[in-house]
């Protein structure tokens, strides 16, 4: 039974644990071409007004082309320079954000605009930036069920040293991610919002986090062959049921078997070889974790299957050995008993 327990105690679902694939590293968008705009003369003061700083914050959206749209006026001074401060960020253009290298755009940048007369006119980065966003880890737990893809929405507030606080879920497609979500937001770390050039406090930030399976092919696990063989494991954990199991791997393999993917292929013969197992059928079953080793089940996952690999080849040595012994046993009795010519 040793052998047995050992082989079950893997599960069906760690062995697709690899295949998990969350939201890679992130950079975030960054100015490479911005011209100041002038103090507009619809605005000048008259002569020997006070000449007070206005300020015009704008927000808008880094397209995936480093351009930028649905710029719109957050909060000014004046409104006389309002239509002057969009017409400026139109014309600018960024490096866009980039996850795991690909572009992506960047929603609710903040840029503020001070005019001063007669002096240059200064732009100022105005919201909190990420500048460090590890990934999440998928959690092995909330595969079971899960879609190919999973979205918690996060929000959070970002302090002046750009560490991250008060963290919560405001929305989620699947709560299991919840915790993992929040986690990794704790360890990431922002450029602070600032005001007038001094960091300040920047309240409710809001991120998207998926979390996915991944696509590719030779990973890919496919839920109706999961659900499936998630049934399977079931049914052979049940004492005297093993013969039930092995037919329903038959029948899975006649209509999956020739489109398996790696983690498919290395699930199916595992619980292959468990059912082998409790019908005596120790060859097959050290044929199918073979198979999961050269499927690619290696390192700290495959550490358990190498185990068992060894314990069925002892087992069958012992047994090969044992009917030798057996067999010249046999053959030693009939000489002896075989009358003298």
């Amino acid at each position: 039974m040793g052998i047995i327990s050992t082989i079950a105690s893997l599960g069906l679902i760690a062995a697709i644990a690899s295949a998990a694939a969350p939201v890679p590293n992130e950079t975030p968008a960054a100015p490479s071409h911005r011209i100041v705009p002038d103090y507009p003369a619809s605005c000048r003061p008259a002569t020997g007004e006070a000449l007070e700083p206005q300020r015009v914050t704008v927000n808008f959206t880094v397209t995936r082309d480093g351009k930028t749209e649905k710029v719109r006026v957050v909060e000014t001074t004046d409104d006389c320079f309002n239509e002057t401060a969009v017409a400026a960020v139109r014309t600018w253009t960024y490096e866009p954000r980039r996850v795991g290298g690909v572009r992506r755009a960047q929603e609710d940048v903040e840029v503020t605009i001070t005019f001063v007369f007669e002096e240059p006119t200064q732009t100022e980065d105005y919201d909190a930036r990420p500048i460090f966003r590890v990934p999440p880890k998928y959690p092995r737990r909330c595969l079971r069920g899960a879609d190919d893809n999973e979205h918690v929405l996060v929000e959070f507030d970002v302090t002046v040293d750009g560490s991250t606080e008060n963290i919560s879920t405001v929305d989620s497609s699947n709560n299991c991610f919840d915790r993992a979500a929040e986690e990794a937001v704790e360890d990431w770390r922002y450029k602070p919002r600032t005001v007038s050039g001094k960091p300040v406090v920047r309240k409710g930030v809001q991120t998207q986090i998926t979390f996915q399976l991944s696509d590719r092919s030779e990973i890919k696990f496919r839920r109706a062959v999961r659900n499936r063989l998630a049934k399977v494991q079931r049914i052979v954990q049940k004492e005297g049921r093993a013969g039930e199991a092995l037919q329903m791997l038959d029948e899975i393999e006649a209509e999956y078997g020739d489109t398996f993917s790696s983690a498919e292929l290395a699930s199916f013969h595992r619980l292959r070889a468990v059912a082998r197992i409790e019908t005596g059928d120790y060859k097959g079953a050290l044929d199918d974790l073979r198979i999961v080793q050269r499927a690619g089940m290696t390192g700290e996952a495959g550490e358990p299957i190498a185990k068992v690999i060894e314990q069925l080849e002892a087992v069958i040595a012992a047994q090969e050995g044992a009917g030798a012994s057996t067999a010249s046993d046999a053959e030693k009795a009939e000489k002896t008993d075989a009358p003298e010519e």
